[in-house]
């Protein structure tokens, strides 16, 4: 009788099943014994779709528009050609090629396979590739691991095993979208980059990512200011002032929500000044804030880089590492925030190790019964959460230790009291009946989750609270204020990746809402996404590789690649409707319909787009260059460019006519005379485009003033010189006598 080959998906996942069902088999080359088993893992995905050029050398030809559309039936696969795993460098594929043909080998020998990639659609296709690449027609059975800890194993393998035909169908849809994926890359790239004459990627996913953030800088760009007004009353009810704010009727607001004529307002407020008002209406009630759910990838990811500031693709990596070497958290890639049961039946156990790890006593409450405890909302995968493994934290990096520390703050919340507050909220009809007046106070009765983890920066300022009850108050004051609309604020990387998880917002044809709303049903956090969280952080970081995004700070900008190309892409390429027609299309595979159908779907859409899209339109030369103006030059009228200085690692502004001998240049730390001038961007553009520059300068004394401060330049004997020259002074104003 053969042994049972296991097959995992990562060779941390083997080693950890060897410990918790083997009887003491080594391990050799990746191969774990005994007998009754034979473990060995994949490296992730061992095999990928064949580049168009892998079935015929004539696609290597990326000008010929007449070989578009590209695509095969079943596109065939071949083993990965690059890989980087456990290395920042890229490797050659040998020993990859070599651990397929080993798991080749011992598929030839054996008749039962367990299934063991990760529990998700991705998973289920990276091992299900293998069998069908080495057509293996034995038993195949379905193990689905959510982590690496040997008693969570031990207690899966215990239970009676499924048949992976019944997961078959969510490897398909897989599948059915990796085809769909590169056959629209592929054609949609090539199409753009002949038509446009430079490189260009298109993305079922990256391309609405991209259009997110050209829509936001152009509303950002385009805002413009708008005065409105709000008006309050300061109130005095018994013995207590409370400021009320008067609500208007949405007649009254142009936009629905803002009053933008102050006449409006000063009409209310000459017949109500210092009014009486009897029927001041006033309610309480105690409110509950229960603690966040753990984490699911994209919320961690989010959350670390508002906190520390790490990229979305840098999160992932650390949570692999906590994965795989210190097998201190679960599945790391997870979409889901709920928990099972048996995880709350498990918590008295895994809390004292979490708190004797993090070295802090905290009174946690393992009776308390969170909401994220539901059976319900668990499918492929559940939160993100700790181990019970005892760590040394000291061993970590210090990126490592806080993300680990994160995640078990989020997981011990679920064991503390909500945040109670005792909430008051005061009404009155205004005698114009043109609105009503608000007022709301609050205070806390109990810290709950908060005297612990996310506690509030600063303590809320104290209102006056009123009872239950209806009272009598007069008005003392009325007071119009002025304010201004704001615009939209840029994209962050965590702001961009929440935005991406609910992209359906954005959408204006009900069906496609719909659909990708539908896709995402039963997940929290996601609400009509586009990518996963596995990918996004790839796509946002693959959008600025290719020049399309940059990061300015901590914000993410367009380029003018990105904006260009963006504005000249067809909508529906950009929208974000290809994921929720796609949607459609893959749970009809999982019913059991061909996986190429998709692929089908996608040559039909591009046959039209061919015909069409990009015919006489052009980039510009700077978009082309990749590089951004940030003015012309006052010598030649070329475009000054920005670079890093080899030697300094320092900005020098530069023209672009250095070719043809223009020698004007200025660099990021200007020196005049005894000072040195910080220039940033912004400055250069101001100084460029003529205008001046307000600088602290030196007096002789060694004293300061601030100057305004003009770009001049001179040619002498062939060279170009460069002057920051005052042009002006900036009078301080004096101090008020008083």
């Amino acid at each position: 009788m053969s042994k049972i080959l296991v097959i995992a998906e990562k060779p941390e996942l083997a080693r950890s099943i060897a410990r918790a069902i083997g009887q003491g088999g080594e391990e050799n080359d990746g191969l774990y014994e005994d007998q009754k088993y034979q473990i060995i893992s994949a490296y992730g995905h061992l095999l990928q779709l064949k580049d168009p050029e892998d079935y015929d050398e004539k696609y290597k030809d990326r000008t010929n528009i007449d070989l578009l559309p590209i695509y095969f039936k079943s596109w065939q696969k071949i083993p990965t050609k690059d890989k980087i795993y456990k290395s920042n460098k890229k490797q050659d594929n040998s020993y990859i090629r070599k651990r397929l043909q080993k798991i080749g080998d011992l598929l030839s020998k054996t008749d039962t396979v367990i299934h063991a990639g990760d529990p998700d659609d991705e998973g289920q296709l990276l091992i299900d590739e293998i069998l069908d690449y080495f057509q293996f027609h034995g038993k195949v059975y379905r193990v689905l691991l959510n982590d690496n800890l040997e008693e969570n194993i031990r207690k899966e393998f215990n239970k009676p095993l499924e048949d992976n035909r019944k997961y078959r169908p969510i490897g398909n849809a897989a599948y059915a979208r990796q085809m769909g994926d590169m056959c629209f890359g592929i054609n949609h790239s090539r199409l753009a980059s002949i038509r446009l004459g430079k490189h260009l990627t298109i993305g079922r996913v990256q391309t609405p990512t991209l259009n997110l953030v050209v829509t936001r800088d152009k509303a950002i760009s385009e805002h413009e200011k708008r005065n409105y007004y709000d008006l309050t009353a300061n109130m005095s009810i018994g013995n207590k002032d409370a400021l009320f704010t008067f609500k208007p009727r949405k007649e009254l607001c142009e936009d629905e929500k803002h009053v933008y004529d102050r006449n409006v307002l000063e009409k209310i407020k000459q017949k109500e000044t210092k009014q009486t008002v009897s029927n001041i209406k006033f309610e309480t009630k105690i409110q509950e804030t229960h603690p966040p759910l753990p984490y699911n990838a994209t919320e961690l990811q989010a959350d670390m880089n508002g906190r520390y500031g790490y990229s979305l693709s840098e999160t992932i990596k650390i949570t692999q590492v906590l994965r795989d070497k210190y097998k201190a958290i679960t599945y790391n890639r997870s979409d889901c925030q709920y928990l099972k049961e048996e995880h709350f039946e498990e918590a008295p156990y895994v809390l004292p190790v979490v708190l004797k790890n993090l070295k802090i006593d905290v009174p946690v409450d393992t009776t308390i019964h969170s909401r994220c405890f539901d059976d319900s909302k668990i499918s492929a995968h559940h939160a993100i959460i700790p181990q019970k493994r005892k760590l040394d934290l000291s061993q970590m990096s210090v990126k490592e230790r806080n993300v680990y520390v994160a995640i078990c703050e989020r997981y011990m919340m679920q064991f503390l009291p909500p945040v109670k507050k005792n909430i008051c909220k005061g009404v009155w009809e205004d005698l114009c009946q043109q609105g009503t007046w608000e007022y709301t106070s609050s205070y806390v009765l109990e810290p709950g989750y908060t005297a612990y983890f996310d506690k509030p920066k600063e303590e809320p300022k104290i209102e006056s609270f009123f009872n239950r009850g209806t009272y009598s108050g007069t008005i003392k004051t009325m007071e119009i204020l002025e304010k201004q609309t704001k615009p939209l604020p840029r994209y962050t990387p965590k702001t961009l990746i929440k935005d991406m998880c609910g992209i359906s917002k954005y959408v204006k044809d009900p069906e496609m809402k719909k659909a990708l709303k539908a896709k995402d049903d039963g997940k929290e956090g996601e609400n009509g996404s586009i990518g996963t969280v596995a990918t996004r952080g790839d796509i946002v970081d693959k959008l600025i590789k290719n020049g399309f995004l940059e990061m300015k700070g901590k914000s993410i900008v367009s380029t003018q690649l990105g904006r260009e190309f963006c504005n000249l892409l067809p909508e529906d390429i950009k929208s974000p409707d290809t994921t929720a027609k796609w949607w459609l299309v893959q749970e009809q595979v999982k019913k059991g319909e061909n996986p190429n159908y998709l692929m089908q779907v996608v040559v039909q859409d591009f046959r039209r787009h061919k015909d069409t899209d990009y015919l006489n339109a052009s980039l510009s030369k700077q978009a082309k260059d990749g590089k951004e103006s940030f003015g012309k030059c006052p010598c030649c009228g070329k475009d000054i460019y920005k670079s890093k200085s080899k030697k300094t690692n320092k900005n020098v502004y530069y023209c672009s006519g250095y070719k043809e001998g223009c020698q004007f240049s200025l660099y990021e730390d200007y020196k005049r005379f005894n000072d040195t001038i910080h220039l940033t961007d912004g400055k250069v553009k101001k100084l460029l485009s003529g205008e001046t520059i307000n600088e602290e300068l030196t007096k002789k004394d060694g004293g300061t003033y601030t100057a305004k401060l003009k770009l001049e330049t001179k040619q002498l004997n062939g060279k170009v010189y460069t002057n920051l020259n005052v042009d002006g002074y900036v009078r301080k104003k004096k101090k008020a006598e008083g």
